[in-house]
């Protein structure tokens, strides 16, 4: 990416937020759009209207994947045939899927990813983290993702499916266990063992994600309903056979 490339991120939340400050190049000129509009922005980023942020020559939609049907048609109708847009939702069968409907696998530049860290675990920075490319096109996207590596990102290639696949046991399944922990409300314990502390853990880091992050990942990946059913089922037959 040149010092002339603008970006727009449409969302500031905590993942937008996140989008701006460690994966866009420093100092870059970056307008946002969203609802809220927060104070004490570095000079280099501006609130701005959705066509004014459509107007950049890249576009990260950091936004819950249920925005995406209202967005996507209007996103399509703002943005040149060159402007690189950029998914980072959770999931990945269905945004292609609104992608293609939408029309924009036709632009020239489009690149669908899924970033496997957020908030809490880049504080100290995302290098050695890792992103997930499950389609790239267009010359802006080869920057970007260059642009990525050099900070330290690893970078995977997968098939949309094959990302969803991997994402029911690696992603829901253990934000699924977690969620179930977090709402039995367990507490520390004055005699903790590892064992445990790591159950609080997966606690703690669950209790970091929005609901909407919760319900994306649960309802949106086709292969989460039968990772949780035979998570449940194996609970209850563990249950019967200690009775």
């Amino acid at each position: 990416m040149n010092k002339n490339t603008k970006f727009g991120v449409i969302g500031f939340g905590e993942f937008g937020k996140l989008v701006v400050h460690k994966l866009l190049p420093t100092e870059s000129k970056i307008f946002v759009n969203d609802k809220n509009k927060s104070l004490n922005l570095k000079s280099n980023i501006k609130f701005d209207d959705l066509r004014t942020v459509c107007s950049a020559n890249v576009i990260i939609l950091a936004v819950p994947f249920d925005a995406y049907i209202d967005l996507l048609p209007k996103i399509a109708k703002l943005i040149n045939k060159d402007t690189l847009v950029v998914d980072v939702c959770s999931v990945k069968i269905e945004p292609h899927e609104l992608f293609k409907i939408n029309g924009l696998f036709n632009r020239n530049n489009i690149l669908m990813t899924h970033p496997l860290f957020g908030p809490q675990s880049s504080v100290n920075g995302v290098a050695d983290m890792d992103i997930v490319i499950t389609k790239q096109s267009g010359e802006l996207s080869r920057q970007l993702i260059n642009f990525w590596q050099s900070i330290g990102l690893k970078t995977t290639h997968l098939s949309a499916d094959k990302h969803d696949f991997e994402m029911a046991r690696v992603h829901a399944l253990t934000s699924f266990v977690g969620r179930t922990l977090l709402n039995m409300d367990i507490k520390d314990s004055s005699v903790p063992t590892n064992y445990f502390i790591q159950l609080l853990s997966l606690i703690d880091v669950e209790q970091h994600h929005s609901k909407k992050l919760f319900e994306t990942i649960q309802r949106h990946n086709p292969y989460a309903r039968d990772i949780r059913k035979k998570f449940i089922e194996a609970a209850i037959s563990l249950d019967k056979s200690i009775q």
